[in-house]
C-alpha cells in the first residue's frame, strides 16, 4: 500500500496485486460512494449467507491466482 501511495504502480504490482483490491475496497468503505456501497453490501449479504465451505474455497481460489500471477511474473516459463 506504500507504493501505491507514493505512485510506484508497478513496484505495487510486482509486490503484491491483491493490494489494489484492498486499497479500492478501503476507498469505496471510507467515502461510502453510494452504488459501489450498496453493491458491496449486497455481496457481503449474500457471501455471509453461503455456507463456510464455499467461503473458504473462493477465498483460497482467489489467493491461488495471484499466487500463480506472482510465480509467472518473477519465473516466465513455468506455468
Amino acid at each position: 500500500m506504500g507504493a501505491i501511495s507514493l505512485g510506484q504502480f508497478d513496484k505495487a504490482w510486482s509486490l503484491n496485486p491483491i493490494t489494489f483490491a484492498i486499497c479500492l475496497a478501503l476507498i469505496v468503505w471510507a467515502l461510502k460512494i453510494t452504488p459501489l456501497y450498496s453493491l458491496t453490501r449486497k455481496v457481503s449479504a449474500a457471501f455471509q449467507r453461503r455456507a463456510l465451505v464455499l467461503q473458504v474455497l473462493s477465498l483460497t481460489f482467489l489467493y491461488a491466482i495471484a499466487w500463480i500471477a506472482a510465480i509467472e511474473r518473477f519465473k516466465p516459463g513455468i506455468l
